[in-house]
């Protein structure tokens, strides 16, 4: 489906009509996943691609790191750190205004929120705690498992906001034959 041409000199109503249609376009491609598919194996190809260069130097288009056993990377530091932050985020605002704006409940906003606050301490676990968790248990434990916990809660909670917003569709007989 494409978009109209649309010309400057156009009435107001006319422009209220599609940015009305553009909205609900948007909002039913959205729902369906069809853009974010492209995206989604477009950013694992680039990411795998970078990761491998940076590691085994097939191709030196990032430069090796120096030293080369450092594998310091500005675009994959940026891929596999600063991308999924931003990501979080956006994910974030749009459900607070799928829950409050479309759907007009706050309780599944709340337990956004507590998913938000549990990623984040994971992170904080990942980048801060690592270290002091490794060398108090003598190098046999680092902040992977702590946040790993806390990741899988955020998950966890996610999915309940989830089942919270379409619980209607619960009740329907093609999921209980």
């Amino acid at each position: 489906m494409t978009f109209p041409t649309v010309i400057t000199f156009v009435s107001a109503q006319t422009k209220r009509n599609i940015s009305r249609w553009l909205t609900a376009y948007l909002e039913k491609e959205i729902a369906r996943g069809t853009p974010f598919t492209f995206f989604t194996v477009a950013f694992f190809v680039a990411t795998t691609h970078i990761s491998l260069d940076v590691a085994l130097t097939i191709t030196k288009t990032f430069g090796p790191s120096n030293p080369s056993a450092a594998l310091h990377s500005v675009p994959l530091f940026v891929l596999t750190s600063v991308w999924p932050a931003a990501a979080t985020l956006i994910f974030f605002f749009v459900m607070a205004y799928v829950v409050l704006g479309l759907l007009r409940e706050v309780r599944p906003l709340w337990f956004y929120i507590l998913a938000a606050i549990l990623f984040v301490l994971s992170q904080l676990a990942y980048f801060l705690l690592s270290k002091v968790i490794c060398n108090g248990s003598s190098m046999k434990v680092d902040g992977w498992f702590v946040a790993t916990l806390l990741e899988t809660l955020a998950v966890v909670v996610i999915y309940l906001a989830w089942r919270r917003i379409t619980e209607d569709a619960w009740e329907d007989e093609a999921y209980y034959p």
